[in-house]
């Protein structure tokens, strides 16, 4: 079941957000833009996300078609995450809030 907030139905922003907002979901997919992540490496470069909050968000991201979970069936378990089509077309999105958030943070770098 896809988690989706209620928001008027002509708020694209707010139906986007409804899917990838959150503390830890720009932060995940802004991680899987480098490529291909096993769950241990997701979770060391998002080391403050609890086990439990990063499993939450995952399953939303990939209910939500903007991930997919790769499970290679093997022993030790070995699952990859990555970005679906959908996923990668926010990366260029994400890359303006980057540029945005420098210029925010530090402005007399970007007069």
């Amino acid at each position: 079941m896809t988690k989706r907030l209620q928001y008027a139905d002509d708020c694209n922003v707010g139906y986007a957000m409804s899917i990838i907002g959150g503390k830890w979901k720009i932060a995940i997919i802004w991680k899987l833009t480098e490529g291909n992540l096993r769950y241990g490496q997701l979770r060391a470069k998002l080391s403050s996300i609890s086990e439990g909050v990063l499993i939450n968000q995952l399953k939303e991201l990939q209910a939500n078609g903007i991930i997919t979970r790769n499970d290679h069936k093997t022993v030790p378990p070995h699952v990859e995450y990555q970005l679906t089509p959908q996923g990668k077309r926010l990366e260029q999105a994400l890359r303006k809030i980057e540029q945005w958030g420098a210029e925010v943070r530090y402005p007399h770098y970007h007069k």
